[in-house]
Formats: C-alpha cells, structure tokens, sequence
C-alpha cells in the first residue's frame, strides 16, 4: 500500500488517511457522510476549513467518476 499516491487503499482508508493529514495541519475537516444507507447520492464527503482553502470534498475511487452537480459546488 502506498500511502503517497493512495494505491492499494479503498476509498474509506484513504479518505480517513487524507483527512488526518489536513487536521495535522490545523484544518477543520467536517464529516457529512454518514454512510451509504445515511446520505442522499451525491452530496460531498467532506468539507475542510483551513487558512489556505475552504471547500468540499468528494473522495471518489479511481474507476468512479464525479457527478455533474459535484463538479460544479
């Protein structure tokens, strides 16, 4: 498992993995999901707060794509 490119890892290893790493930088990372029975389709994971970025986040898979209205929030 390569934790630099996130290789080898499913999409909940990485996304805890990813987020541990912004709140070692001080960023407030806020959980919107709450699995897949708990959130409607297609809202992001994520949002993070940081002095140098505030924004969602949607942690994807690499055979999974973006919904149309992901890419635009």
């Amino acid at each position: 498992m390569s934790k630099r490119t996130g290789r080898g890892m499913t999409e909940s290893q990485f996304t805890k993995y990813f987020c541990d790493r912004l709140k070692k930088v001080n960023a407030l990372v806020l959980v919107l999901s709450g699995g897949n029975n708990l959130q409607q389709s297609g809202l992001p994971d994520r949002y993070v707060c940081h002095t140098r970025f505030r924004g969602w986040i949607e942690f994807k898979k690499d055979q999974y794509s973006l919904q149309e209205h992901q890419r635009a929030i």
